[in-house]
């Protein structure tokens, strides 16, 4: 109260820009988050397919377990609920086929043409969170 309009307007221009800053650190922060399950996916395929054929596999080097495709879903899950401000193009991501909701990890363990799919697709999509990261 009592406070010039000048500064009112300043103030309050001052909160917004510090509030578009933390809401973008914590975007940033979503999409690292995202990124790290969709590395792990791909070295868990390159793992298997290099165990697959040999002994490795059975002392475990070449496992691909059910955590790998989770860690995923749960990962875009968690950065679709940072869209507070409705960005389209953080929607459309989240909301991406590509993003392997529904590929279970015993369907990639018994099907080697929807692995090499899934790999491709996952480094596209890795490509395509460092374009949102800026």
């Amino acid at each position: 109260p009592g406070m010039p309009k000048a500064a009112q307007e300043w103030l309050s221009d001052q909160y917004a820009k510090r509030a578009e800053v933390r809401y973008q650190d914590g975007l940033k922060a979503g999409l690292e988050r995202v990124k790290k399950p969709m590395m792990n996916l791909i070295e868990r395929i390159d793992a298997y397919e290099k165990a697959k054929d040999s002994d490795s596999k059975t002392r475990g080097e070449g496992a691909f377990r059910d955590s790998i495709t989770e860690n995923v879903k749960e990962a875009v899950e968690c950065l679709a609920s940072f869209n507070l401000l409705g960005d389209p193009e953080l929607k459309a991501f989240t909301n991406s086929p590509i993003l392997f909701q529904n590929v279970k990890a015993k369907d990639l363990r018994n099907d080697a043409q929807l692995r090499a799919g899934v790999r491709t697709k996952a480094q596209e999509t890795i490509e395509r969170l460092k374009n949102l990261m800026g």
